[in-house]
């Protein structure tokens, strides 16, 4: 099953049209921010970044590459200090889940329930206020009625 919004981008165009860079940029994003979590925490992170490609919304970023790197969404981009360099040694369990996690969404099956933002539980951004969280993954609360 593929979701389709208004603009028409499906979510098998999402993942086909994968470059090798944004799938790279994909996994760091998800190791800086959500490497402690369980399977289903990292992947709603795929998720909420993958929604907000399919949104097609500019001020989000329209390739996987522009969401995560827009500044000030993914915390791990904003310090240059903790941006690490990943290798494949010792982490392809880690990436083989986050590839199980990008293929569980193009079948439909989004662990965020459709979240384009989320937030550790030690924080309370501005940006959250007045919005009803629509799951909660480990150390991360995730909204989708974020406009």
């Amino acid at each position: 099953m593929s979701l389709v919004y208004a603009n028409k981008i499906t979510s098998h165009q999402v993942i086909t049209n994968f470059q090798m860079h944004e799938l790279y940029t994909l996994i760091r994003t998800v190791y800086g921010e959500a490497r402690g979590e369980s399977l289903p925490g990292q992947g709603a992170v795929v998720h909420v970044i993958l929604n907000r490609v399919q949104k097609q919304r500019e001020a989000w970023g329209l390739t996987v590459k522009e969401v995560c790197m827009k500044p000030k969404q993914f915390s791990f981009w904003d310090n240059p200090n903790v941006v690490e360099d990943i290798t494949m040694e010792g982490n392809l369990a880690f990436v083989k889940n986050l590839i199980w996690a990008i293929h569980q969404w193009e079948i439909g099956w989004d662990f965020s329930y459709g979240a384009t933002h989320y937030h550790t539980r030690t924080v309370s951004p501005k940006w959250a206020e007045g919005h009803k969280p629509c799951t909660i993954i480990g150390k991360h609360i995730f909204y989708n009625d974020i406009k």
